[in-house]
């Protein structure tokens, strides 16, 4: 497609188009509930390892639940980790995130 002399040239016009030669896809919205996710929830702890509280797996609308019996005041939060799925040609990857911090009184 392109030719350069130089190769950092070459590199970095090859990493323009790359993202439209990719044989994977950034799912987002509506779209991204459709693969089950793992979703761990924990207790945010200031001088301590932070205390995992459960897992769930997310439904087709992206909703999941872990119940905590008893709640306690404290700060929550919740992780999943990356997943990519598919085959050769088209695979979705779900990038790995982290809730916002919500206080319980």
């Amino acid at each position: 497609m392109f030719s350069f002399s130089a190769e950092k040239e070459h590199g970095e016009r090859k990493k323009v188009f790359a993202h439209a030669y990719a044989k994977s896809a950034m799912l987002k919205g509506d779209n991204a509930t459709m693969i089950e996710r793992k979703v761990k929830l924990f207790l945010a702890k200031r001088h301590a390892p932070d205390k995992f509280l459960g897992r769930d797996h997310t439904n087709n609308h992206g909703r999941w639940q872990v119940e905590v019996n008893p709640l306690k005041s404290g700060a929550y939060y919740a992780k999943v980790s990356r997943r990519s799925e598919g085959t050769a040609g088209t695979i979705h990857v779900c990038v790995k995130d982290r809730s916002r911090i919500v206080p319980v009184d």
